[in-house]
């Protein structure tokens, strides 16, 4: 918002239709990234709950159990946030760009989060090769989502 309001205030057109359609690139790609995570955990038949590593995180920021309502918000606001933000910055920097450089976004985020969850007792899942299957699916839908909604919608359309 704070980025939103100084770019109107400069009068950066370029700049504001990008965090616009960053924002609704974002939820977009949530919304999809939440629905691959269960349709492949359904057709996986996967024990475990696609949405472990949400109670986890919801967690450790409330330092309640991961099934508590108020780790359950946390841990779903801390999601929605870090999803919509990470659609912003790729807008930011890539904008009208193809849209499998957002596919490569989210692959590069599904590679970070790889980095970290297996070295660490606490975010690791229980059944770590069926959640690598699921997260990297649906981090690749995330940034497909993202990218083609950036490549249609990111470039400032001039006056007719």
């Amino acid at each position: 918002m704070a980025l939103l309001i100084l770019a109107r205030r400069v009068n950066r057109p370029v700049t504001i239709r990008r965090l616009q359609v960053g924002a609704i690139a974002g939820v977009l790609g949530l919304v999809a990234y939440n629905a691959t995570r269960w349709v492949v955990a359904e057709l996986l038949a996967l024990p475990n709950s696609p949405f472990y590593s949400i109670y986890i995180f919801g967690s450790l920021i409330t330092a309640q159990a991961p099934d508590t309502t108020a780790a359950i918000v946390a841990g779903w606001l801390y999601h929605v946030s870090n999803g919509i933000t990470f659609a912003i910055m790729y807008t930011l920097v890539a904008g009208p760009a193809r849209w499998w450089f957002g596919l490569l976004w989210g692959l590069a985020l599904e590679t970070a989060m790889l980095v970290v969850y297996p070295s660490s007792a606490i975010l690791r899942p229980p059944a770590l090769a069926s959640f690598v299957v699921v997260s990297l699916i649906s981090h690749a839908v995330y940034g497909a989502v993202i990218g083609l909604v950036s490549q249609r919608y990111a470039r400032l359309r001039s006056a007719p």
